[in-house]
């Protein structure tokens, strides 16, 4: 309908131009035969009778009519040459105009064409992953984690959509089994969970997503430690069962894991600064050199937890259980707030950390 009306219009146009064209040719044919035939004869007699008692020949009569003539063919034609150069520029201005709208017409079609696209991919890839074939699961997860780099305004909804996939695939059971008990690693146990946590882990997320805002907190000696809180968007991964999963180098920046069980886990490098790790199960953890700076890790059971040259600066480890953890390397602990933590005769300390003052309790284990 909308191309029929343009189409119309199009046609209105064409005609209007045609008739002022014709309309302009015909007004410049009749003042070039009126300078040729009228206009110099009258104005050479007009400029005679102005002239009392003055009489040409007619050599002379005609001689001034040429060159009244050429003037007026001259001044026409500066007049033709004007109007044909206003003319071009308005042709230049409306075939400018026409090509800017054109293409502005085109890029909305792109768009509108990209944007069904990706809504068809992303249809059909929330398909696969309701698939109970793995590799169909994993072609979609893949094809989300593509989705999200092609189109910002889906990144969020596709966020939600993997997190509620791992929790779903993967929840974390009532009763945890024992670090003595075997458990094959989640790459063999769960592969499509372990994707998915893989792929959010290579997000790169925007400010506004996991905004980590700063606040004050009084430690056990009165001294200020600096913390945090999230607010905005932020992955919801609260009390899953991921143990046993690779996750190194991984971005997990002010993720919500709280109650999480991350038995075994190897974090290695990865970037947890502003996650929630509260009630978590971190029980031979791997955090070397991960960034996890402000982290929260309140009543988390860190039981052989390893931070050789991890970040901690301003992490809560309020009420954790560290027996067996090892600290001996970690950055930062100064600035660390561990106010009822339980540690043993087992948990490495660095040398020149005085854990006494910062808050933590020794619980001696008889073996």
């Amino acid at each position: 309908m909308n191309s029929r009306r343009k189409d119309e219009a199009t046609n209105v146009s064409s005609s209007i131009n045609v008739g002022l064209w014709a309309a302009a040719t015909i007004i410049f044919l009749g003042l070039l035969l009126a300078c040729v035939l009228v206009f110099p004869s009258f104005l050479v007699n007009r400029s005679l009778t102005s002239i009392s008692g003055q009489k040409l020949k007619p050599v002379e009569h005609l001689q001034a009519e040429n060159e009244v003539r050429g003037t007026l063919l001259q001044g026409l034609a500066g007049i033709v040459l004007l109007a044909g150069t206003i003319a071009t520029w308005r042709q230049l201005h409306l075939s400018r105009k026409t090509f800017q709208h054109d293409i502005q017409v085109n890029q909305q079609e792109l768009h509108l064409s990209r944007e069904g696209q990706i809504t068809e991919r992303f249809t059909q890839s929330i398909t696969h992953l309701g698939s109970g074939n793995l590799d169909v699961q994993l072609g979609g997860i893949y094809a989300l984690e593509r989705i999200t780099k092609e189109s910002i305004n889906d990144r969020e909804s596709i966020f939600e959509i993997l997190t509620a996939f791992i929790r779903g695939h993967s929840p974390r059971a009532s009763e945890d089994s024992t670090t003595d008990t075997f458990l094959e690693p989640l790459q063999v146990r769960l592969p499509a969970v372990q994707t998915a946590m893989t792929v959010l882990g290579r997000r790169q997320p925007k400010q506004e997503e996991a905004r980590v805002l700063t606040e004050i907190v009084i430690g056990p000696d009165g001294d200020k430690i600096e913390t945090t809180f999230r607010a905005g968007f932020s992955l919801n991964l609260t009390n899953v069962d991921l143990r046993q999963a690779s996750l190194t180098y991984a971005n997990f920046r002010a993720a919500n894991f709280e109650g999480a069980n991350f038995e075994k886990t190897d974090f290695y490098g990865a970037e947890l600064s502003g996650a929630n790790l509260s009630k978590a199960i971190l029980k031979k953890t791997k955090f070397d050199e991960a960034h996890l700076e402000r982290a929260y890790f309140d009543e988390a059971h860190l039981e052989e937890a390893e931070f050789h040259r991890a970040h901690l600066e301003g992490a809560l480890f309020c009420g954790a259980h560290l027996e067996g953890a090892d600290f001996s390397t970690a950055i930062g602990l100064e600035r660390v707030l561990f106010t009822h933590a339980c540690a043993d005769c087992k948990t490495r300390w660095p040398q020149d950390f005085d854990w006494r003052s910062a808050g933590v309790k020794k619980i001696d284990q008889v073996t």
